[in-house]
This record gives C-alpha cells, structure tokens and sequence, in this order.
C-alpha cells in the first residue's frame, strides 16, 4: 500500500505503525535505522519457519483425508476427500509460489 504525500511522490504506508499508534502502543517503535533491521530479522525468522509448517499442514491434510476415508459413509467422504485434495493443491501451489527461485 502506498501513500501520496503533499509532494505528489508515493511512498510506502507504514501498516503496523499505524496500528500500533491506534493502540496507544506508537512509542515501542525502534529507531528508523533499527526498526528496518529489525524487520528484515522478522522477515528471516519467519521464512525459516515455513517448512515446519508447511510440513505440518500438508501431514494434517492427509490425515484428514485419511480419517474421512475410512470413518465417514461413501456418499459423504467422496465429496470431502475431493474439497480436502483440492485444499491441498492450493497449499501445495502457495508454498512453490511463495518459494519460487528468484524472488
């Protein structure tokens, strides 16, 4: 999200500070110079958590998948299973689009 500014330049709007102003919590910024260094360690500490929860997603979805199949009557499970495997692709596609190489 972008902000244009009296100058007419876009410049980028700062969301969480903005949030944390509307709770009273503005002062627990840090300085300019930190607080883009400590976003980019957020930003690392996240990206390394992906696979973790990658992992446990995709396991979950299967064992659902799993527990439908052999726990639910024909009529209901062949619907379920068809919504769980498509929910599965979908978190399949966003994690190689997320992880792409390149960007």
């Amino acid at each position: 999200m972008t902000q244009v500014t009296q100058a007419g330049l876009a410049e980028p709007l700062d969301e969480p500070g903005l949030l944390a102003q509307s709770r009273r919590l503005g002062r627990l910024r840090f300085p300019v110079p930190i607080e883009a260094d400590f976003q980019a360690y957020m930003h690392r500490k996240m990206c390394s958590r992906v696979w973790a929860v990658a992992v446990s997603s995709i396991g979950f979805m299967l064992l659902f998948i799993w527990v439908d199949y052999a726990f639910l009557p024909a009529s209901v499970y062949h619907l379920s299973i068809t919504v769980r495997v498509l929910v599965l692709l979908l978190v399949c596609f966003c994690l190689w689009y997320s992880n792409r190489p390149g960007e």
